[in-house]
């Protein structure tokens, strides 16, 4: 039986907020919240066509779409913007295929489609974070869940300003990490598998599966490597053609190579100071975009950013192989947000649209204050880290105003804090377990 069976459906807040509010009113104070963000980002529908229209506003949905109708004519995808005056197009050849039905539909049109398509999933998103949260035994899921949503307003807005396709990604991950708690790793595997082929961070969450028994992390392995097949070779390979799709398979391995690493090359298109990566944030305040006399040589700027990378990677690695000691609600919520701000931190290229993620961390970090066999230290801790991660995603477009790079510093100074919380709680279990054997 899985923890969501377990959870009696008062405990978990369906029935409200310890007998304060009732079902109802929790229910409707989660839908007003979601609603101010699809309202929103439905301005921003109307917004976005307008400026396209009458300003030539770019959106980056004209890199999928252009690439829709080279990838048709059997063309190259990732040289496509050496003849034209785009950006290039640095994902696996699933996005293109995908969108193949659209390669015909005027630019214009086909981006109101999209946008559309993407309020749609913010609603469907909340209804997966919501039922997440129920099984984490979260008080209250309706109104958590419109939470974490309405405080990262600015990120969903951003996906629909650029007319990007980090809502897929979003929910595919709310959706894989529902299904693991459900107890259904074939379908979680094959939902990472999806978001991975689409934008290749997702891949952190394999991490998760350190945690669970041998049969069950197999199947979790074995839905992902068959879904990863599906949408890397055969979707592809069925609407485009098997040999272009196995030599774009080959050209976006050597995209990957000159993008992924951390390198002044990371931005393929040149020197963009308009990047807000962890990476760019040092280049922000001591390398390329800083003031000369500020400047440290490039290879400095590198050599801190692979040091942090290991960091951040190494932390996040050792929390999760230690779950299989502790693999509680509590230290699952904090690795799990650990995670997911893990994936924006080592990502050498990052846009406001990708910590769409983080409303995620907030609400699964936001389950941790609730937890009533931890202690009240570290609830109390927890409770801080939550508060500072809200306080992060409200004010997010104020700091990168402030000075850009400000928003990536302060995830990586929260994504410490998470850390030395969660290991601080598995290094006390795997020590009492230790003594107890001895």
């Amino acid at each position: 039986m899985t923890d969501v069976d377990l959870n009696d459906r008062a405990a978990c807040g369906d029935g409200g907020t310890g007998g304060t509010w009732s079902p109802a009113v929790v229910w409707g104070l989660g839908l007003v919240l979601v609603a101010v963000t699809v309202g929103v980002c439905a301005l921003h529908v109307h917004r976005t066509g307008s400026r396209m229209a009458s300003e030539g506003h770019r959106v980056d949905f004209e890199v999928f779409h252009t690439n829709a109708g080279v990838a048709a004519a059997r063309g190259n995808i990732y040289t496509t913007h050496q003849r034209q005056r785009i950006y290039p197009y640095l994902y696996p050849p699933l996005l293109v295929s995908l969108l193949r039905p659209l390669a015909g539909v005027e630019l214009h049109r086909a981006v109101l489609l999209w946008n559309l398509l993407q309020l749609l999933l913010i609603p469907l998103g909340f209804e997966l974070l919501r039922r997440l949260l129920r099984s984490l035994g979260a008080p209250a899921p309706p109104l958590l869940a419109g939470a974490a949503v309405v405080l990262c307003t600015w990120f969903f807005v951003d996906n629909i300003e650029w007319a990007q396709v980090n809502l897929v990604v979003w929910v595919c991950v709310i959706g894989a990490l529902l299904a693991l708690r459900a107890d259904r790793p074939l379908t979680s595997g094959a939902l990472v598998a999806l978001a991975f082929s689409i934008k290749l961070t997702p891949i952190f969450l394999v991490l998760l599966v350190s945690a669970l028994p041998l049969r069950r992390a197999g199947r979790w392995l074995g839905g992902f490597g068959l879904t990863l097949v599906v949408c890397g070779l055969v979707v592809p390979g069925l609407v485009n053609g098997f040999g272009w799709t196995w030599h774009m398979t080959a050209a976006f391995g050597q995209v990957l190579g000159r993008t992924a690493l951390g390198t002044t090359q990371s931005l393929p298109w040149g020197n963009n100071c308009a990047n807000h990566s962890l990476l760019f944030s040092l280049h922000h305040w001591f390398g390329q975009c800083a003031p000369r006399s500020d400047r440290l040589a490039p290879e400095a700027i590198e050599g801190l950013y692979l040091g942090l990378r290991l960091m951040v990677g190494l932390g996040t690695l050792v929390s999760a192989v230690l779950l299989r000691w502790r693999n509680d609600r509590s230290a699952w919520s904090l690795a799990v947000a650990q995670i997911l701000l893990a994936m924006v931190l080592c990502n050498p290229i990052t846009w406001i649209h990708h910590w769409v993620l983080v409303s995620v961390a907030l609400a699964v970090l936001a389950s941790v204050i609730f937890e009533r066999s931890l202690g009240e230290r570290y609830r109390a801790v927890a409770a801080g880290l939550t508060l500072g991660l809200a306080a992060v995603c409200v004010a997010a477009q104020q700091l990168e105003s402030l000075r850009t790079g400000t928003l990536s510093v302060a995830h990586l100074g929260l994504w410490v804090g998470i850390t030395a919380l969660v290991l601080t709680l598995q290094i006390s279990t795997v020590r009492g377990r230790l003594l107890q054997t001895g």
